[in-house]
């Protein structure tokens, strides 16, 4: 019995010690991940148009660190994210995002984390103002219990060369 009890001990410590290796996710699986954290951004994006937070919380992660266009907008916990986005909605009657353009997403070979970069059209309305803008925003994403979830992002609305070069003038004078 002895024997059998050290036996059995041996095993058990063998295996605990044994790491599991990580495999490395087929092109066909990294494909479909990558589908998924398109579709993440896609529905942050609903959510955001319908200004309902409660939609956008799935899409987050439980903190998250945001860059906005302006040098001000830096956000770096939930509860100002929340804030932040409380305060947009009230801005503007209407926004209404388009398809991604310009696609490019880069995952870890395991699928844990994935960042996206994309164009996007963004059409707002307030009162008497319409515009739309072309916007270029950068997400990096992280897979939680086999979903997608946003754990940060930078948000630029480009200007036009004529744009940025009356600004440079402006910083010379």
């Amino acid at each position: 019995m002895k024997k059998f009890v050290l036996i059995l001990l041996s095993f058990a410590f063998i295996f605990s010690s044994c790491k599991e290796e990580k495999v490395a996710l087929s092109p066909e699986r990294i494909r479909i991940e990558k589908d998924k954290v398109l579709e993440t951004i896609k529905a942050f994006h609903t959510a955001y148009e319908k200004k309902d937070f409660g939609a956008m919380i799935p899409t987050l992660a439980g903190e998250v660190v945001f860059f906005g266009t302006d040098s001000g907008e830096v956000i770096t916990t939930f509860s100002d994210y929340k804030q932040k986005m409380l305060e947009q909605w009230q801005e503007y009657d209407l926004m209404k995002y388009g398809e991604p353009y310009d696609v490019f997403i880069e995952m870890d070979p395991y699928g844990n984390f994935a960042s996206i970069i994309y164009g996007v059209q963004l059409y707002v309305k307030k009162q008497n103002f319409e515009n739309t803008y072309q916007v270029r925003a950068a997400r990096t994403l992280r897979r939680e219990k086999d979903k997608w979830v946003i754990v940060s992002g930078i948000v630029s609305i480009p200007r036009s060369p004529s744009e940025s070069l009356t600004g440079a003038k402006n910083i010379q004078q």
